[in-house]
């Protein structure tokens, strides 16, 4: 019979960081495709202008939501 092996609170604390980090990948995940067909269903036919004007930007982190974000932004400063 082997002994079994008891973890140290280092290691519990660690796994609970990566769960953490899975969970929140998971998370943003969702939460992006929520975003992102929310915005097919407001845009229609639009979300190719979108996506056309997202690639312009050269953002690479720029998503359809902060893209959307940033046009309402210009549109009430103009």
């Amino acid at each position: 019979m082997s002994a079994k092996r008891t973890t140290t609170a280092a290691e519990r604390q660690a796994r609970k960081d990566q769960m953490n980090k899975v969970v929140t990948k998971m998370a943003d995940a969702v939460r992006r495709s929520i975003e992102d067909k929310t915005i097919e269903k407001l845009l229609g036919e639009h979300i190719e202008e979108l996506d056309r004007w997202i690639t312009e930007q050269k953002e690479p982190d720029l998503d359809r939501f902060k893209a959307v974000q940033r046009l309402i932004e210009i549109g009430l400063r103009a």
